[in-house]
Formats: structure tokens, sequence, C-alpha cells
């Protein structure tokens, strides 16, 4: 396995001994892992709210050429720190084959298809108390395998959505403001804008309301068959997410990553869906508009970006 390391500092509080810092830490990580580190891109006094730095952009343009397939960041936020870029320049890397991965933060695929098995998050733990350690690792019938804590709440969800859609690497769970309100309404978000079609292929689906034999059985297994009902005939890489009636959004991608970019994504569409909803306009963009831009981000003759 061969990688690179992408490094940046963006002010005058970060200089040059920032970036030592950061190139200690990768290295240091590699060398732990057995990994060979043929390159390192370096922007320097540049800030991650923009894809305007030079080596970022080189990065990605040999990240087409096959010499590696890891890119080591100190942290993601060094990465990009615009959502919509960081998703967007991952999606690229993968095409070409390249994941990225933080020496300081762990994420990444969630579930291992081969041996079946998927990680996930332990119930009622903070965020900012969890190590790697207390991760739950299960089979995909919802049995642990390992850990030493219970496995989240949602697990039931996250086995259904995985054995349904073979393609995702990742699950994300949020009750966010804006999507949440969708989801209380009962309605599906409509494709008004490009933003919208930059990542969701149509509508964002809302699933009927649970019965009342659902809620009182197996509720988490059966949210999840309420998705995929809701997603049925779709290609759910197209539509990476959904709003569960009374609840809130599920979102997925192919690693634990994007599950979460496409939250962040979910959000920013429910509120500017909400907001011309608001300002009289609840019209469907047009079907053509709406092909284009999706088309030509995530098409067989994608075109958008630098790779």
């Amino acid at each position: 396995m061969t990688r690179v390391i992408y490094a940046r500092y963006s002010s005058d509080s970060q200089r040059e001994e920032s970036i030592e810092g950061q190139l200690r830490e990768c290295k240091e990580f590699a060398e732990k892992s057995g990994i060979t580190i043929l390159n390192t891109y370096i922007d320097r006094a540049l800030s991650a709210k923009t894809d305007n730095r030079p080596e970022f952009q080189r990065m990605i343009k040999d990240s087409a050429k096959g010499l590696f397939d890891v890119v080591i960041v100190w942290k993601l936020d060094r990465f990009a720190r615009n959502r919509y870029d960081s998703a967007h320049y991952k999606a690229i890397l993968r095409k070409n084959g390249v994941k990225v991965t933080s020496a300081r933060e762990t994420i990444g695929d969630c579930i291992d298809r081969e041996q079946g098995l998927f990680v996930i998050k332990p119930s009622g733990v903070e965020y900012e108390k969890l190590t790697p350690e207390d991760m739950v690792v299960l089979d995909l019938q919802g049995n642990v395998i390992e850990g030493h804590l219970k496995p989240s709440s949602d697990m039931a969800t996250h086995c259904v959505l995985y054995n349904s859609f073979p393609a995702i690497g990742g699950v994300a769970h949020t009750h966010s403001r804006k999507a949440t309100a969708w989801a209380q309404a009962g309605r599906r978000i409509p494709a008004l804008g490009t933003t919208h079609a930059d990542y969701f292929y149509g509508e964002i689906p809302c699933t009927r309301r649970m019965s009342a034999e659902e809620i009182a059985g197996e509720y988490e297994r059966e949210t999840g068959r309420v998705i995929c009902e809701a997603l049925a005939g779709r290609n759910p890489m197209e539509t990476p997410g959904a709003l569960v009636h009374s609840h809130g959004p599920f979102t997925w991608g192919v690693d634990a990553m994007e599950a979460v970019c496409h939250s962040v994504i979910f959000e920013e569409i429910a509120a500017m869906a909400l907001d011309t909803c608001l300002l009289g306009c609840e019209t469907p963009m047009q079907k053509e508009l709406l092909e284009k831009h999706f088309q030509r981000k995530h098409g067989t003759e994608a075109y958008y970006g630098q790779a």
C-alpha cells in the first residue's frame, strides 16, 4: 500500500512549524502501519475553505495516475473545510481508487463485507469520550462479535440497510433541525435547484408512518425496512439518504466519511428547500437541469472537477 501526505496551514498563527508537526505525526502513523510514503504535498498559508490550493490540486491530478492509493492528513480539516469541496474531492479520489485517512482521527469504512462484519458506536457514549476500543463489532445479523459496550440502539436499522444496499460502507443518522422538520411534517423534499441535484437524483423520499404493530415490535429493524420501502425502484447511491416519518434523516455512502458528508449536505438542502417553499415556490426544477447537474458529477461521462 503506497501513500502520500497532504499538509496545510492557513494563517500567521500557523507557521512552518505547524507543517513540521503534521508531517512528523503522519510519518509516525505510516511507520507504525508499515506503509511506504511516496510523496508529500504542502500548501502554505492557504485556507481549506477554498480549493484554490496548488499542491492540493496537483495531488488530485496525480491520484488519477495510479501512483498511490491513500492520502494521509494530520486531521481531516487539513483536507477541506468547505463541506461541498470535501465531498466532491473525496468522490474524485474514490473514483481513482484513493482513500483519505487521518493520522489523528479515526473514520473510514464501517463494514467488511468479505467477513460480514460492521462497526457501530456504543449506545449513549458521548463522541468526545469515544475511543477506537469502545466501538462495537457485529455481524450482519446484529450479533456482537467484539466489544465491551452495548451497540447503538439504531443497530438493527443499520443491519437492514447494510443487507439491503450492498454498495454502501457507512450509515449516519442525525436529528438536524431543518431535515427533521420535513420528517415531522411527513413530507418529501422536492428537487428545487442545482445544489440538490449535485448530490440527490430527484426528490428525497420520506417514509410512510409506521404502524402500531411495527412500533411495538422490532421498531429499529422496521425503521430500516420502511426506509428500504421508500427507496424501492431507486438506486441508493443516487439517493444517499431518506427521511423517516416523524423521526429524522438517515444517510449513507461508500464509507463513514461520505455518509457524514451526506448528512451535512442533506441539512443544507432541507434548509434551502424550506426557505424556497416559504417564498411560495414548490415547483420542482426542470428535469433536464436535474439530469445535467447530477450526471456531470456522477454519470459515466462526468466532467465536473479536475480529474
